[in-house]
C-alpha cells in the first residue's frame, strides 16, 4: 500500500483525477524555466 506519509490519500485522488491538466501545467513551466525531460539537452 501507500503509507510512507509523503502524500496524502486526497492528494494522490486529486492527482489522478486532474492528472493531464496537472502535467500540461508542469511542462509549461519546464519550459518556460528553459528546461527539458530531455537529459541529453541539458
Amino acid at each position: 500500500g501507500h503509507d510512507t506519509g509523503l502524500y496524502s490519500w486526497e492528494y494522490l485522488h486529486e492527482m489522478g483525477q486532474y492528472q493531464e491538466g496537472m502535467w500540461h501545467d508542469y511542462l509549461g513551466k519546464l519550459e518556460a524555466a528553459g528546461k527539458s525531460r530531455d537529459s541529453t539537452k541539458e
